[in-house]
């Protein structure tokens, strides 16, 4: 990976989950394929996978660039700044993910190994992490994702379309999730868990299944059998920020799409990220509003 900016717009677009998701009953999944694909920074406030079905290119994410090549596996979270280069033939296929879609339709695997690793880890990491240790398909995992692809785009302008895409949907996003289950732990195995990278990520699962309680520094490290000092300096090098700020930025982030739902008060939005109340919670909202790299990060 290089850190070279993308340059293709000067300014960075957004775009509301209200523009493509029209409120349509199961509506929550929409799929476009994009060839000799290029576009500058932008944002969301839904989730989308991109996997590059040909060509090659470069794909920005906040201010790292790593290469897009055929096979490649993006997912790419609510409010997270990235874009693409088109060098040679850039063919992108892409979902877009209302964010509703995983409590009402993918809730039973977001408590898996995988759908962390996918959804919240490596979104985190690709930002961040200068190796490359992401998800790539090869010939065969390709094939099968483009078959699936093939028959969501036949479900289009039938009856009941929106419930056979929401189910197909949901296999591919499964069959993801395996993937990154089964890279995981022939990489554990490669590595005999003599990694710090691995054990980072051990550490970034626990802090997203747990960041309602309390965590500490001493907690983490001697879970990674490590003393604090190593830990910190492990954790910044693989993260770009320290454990205190990435828990508070990971329960900022969960507040916020928390928040955007409407149907909860802040009382009880504070207890269930894990701040202390709701003052507490609203001095790291102020501080995220007021600095932009935090605010990029969620």
């Amino acid at each position: 990976m290089q850190t070279q900016p993308l340059t293709l717009h000067e300014q960075t677009a957004h775009w509301a989950q209200s523009v493509f998701f029209k409120g349509n009953e199961n509506e929550y999944i929409k799929l476009f394929v994009y060839n000799d694909y290029s576009i500058g920074y932008h944002t969301h406030s839904f989730y989308e996978l991109n996997i590059v079905v040909e060509g090659e290119g470069y794909h920005y994410i906040e201010e790292m660039q790593c290469p897009a090549q055929t096979g490649s596996v993006f997912l790419i979270p609510p409010y997270v700044k990235h874009g693409y280069m088109n060098t040679n033939n850039l063919c992108v296929y892409h979902m877009l993910i209302h964010r509703d879609f995983l409590d009402n339709c993918f809730s039973d695997f977001k408590q898996t190994e995988g759908f962390y690793l996918l959804f919240e880890i490596e979104p985190h990491l690709r930002a961040s992490y200068t190796k490359n240790m992401f998800l790539t398909l090869n010939p065969s995992e390709l094939n099968i994702l483009k078959q699936d692809i093939s028959t969501l785009e036949s479900c289009k302008g039938i009856e009941y379309e929106n419930i056979f895409i929401n189910a197909i949907a949901k296999k591919i996003l499964c069959h993801l999730c395996l993937l990154m289950t089964k890279k995981r732990l022939t990489e554990n195995i490669k590595l005999k868990k003599n990694n710090e990278l691995l054990k980072i990520v051990d550490c970034l699962n626990y802090i997203h299944q747990n960041y309602d309680e309390k965590i500490t520094l001493e907690q983490l490290a001697g879970m990674l059998l490590m003393s604090r000092a190593t830990f910190i300096r492990h954790f910044k090098k693989t993260c770009g920020c320290s454990p205190h700020q990435y828990i508070q930025q990971y329960r900022i982030k969960k507040a916020t799409e928390i928040m955007k739902s409407g149907n909860k008060t802040a009382t009880h939005i504070a207890q269930e990220c894990g701040f202390y109340d709701v003052s507490h919670m609203q001095k790291y909202l102020k501080e995220r509003n007021a600095k932009p790299h935090i605010r990029n990060m969620i």
